[in-house]
């Protein structure tokens, strides 16, 4: 029997696939748990017109990304901290912290979206990077001073 799979199921297939399977597994298993839908006209149709859909919104995600991406590159941030002997500061600048400079600004971000490679910890000039998308990432001037 031809069915068109609703989930991803392991060792058969991926959400969206038209796949062949045993009648019994399809009518017992399969279309009861709605895992899967049978496969005719119409539910191909549906299928396609989602895949469409899915398509469109990614394009236009992408270029919402590239958008902000644009926007955020080469913004320059300032985190005024406590400084002790040295220009160290106490504790360091966090991923929360520079998030939330970002955010103060205009922009969604999240913490998990800050990545630093080495810890701030002192006075200066550092380059942080801002994950928008994937693959898709920002860079932002963050300038440390003393308050």
């Amino acid at each position: 029997m031809r069915i068109i799979l609703e989930k991803d199921i392991p060792r058969i297939g991926k959400c969206g696939e038209i796949i062949d399977v045993a009648n019994g597994y399809a009518r017992n298993y399969l279309i009861p748990k709605k895992l899967a839908l049978e496969a005719n006209k119409g539910n191909i149709k549906k299928l396609e017109y989602d895949k469409r859909n899915k398509e469109r919104e990614l394009e236009e995600e992408i270029i919402k990304a590239a958008e902000e991406k644009q926007k955020l590159d080469g913004m320059e941030i300032v985190a005024r901290v406590k400084v002790g002997e040295k220009g160290k500061i106490y504790g360091e600048v966090s991923g929360i912290e520079i998030a939330k400079l970002i955010q103060d600004k205009g922009y969604k971000i999240e913490k998990r979206d800050i990545i630093i490679k080495e810890k701030i910890r002192k006075i200066g000039d550092y380059k942080i990077k801002v994950r928008i998308r994937r693959k898709l990432e920002a860079n932002v001037k963050l300038k440390v001073i003393e308050k």
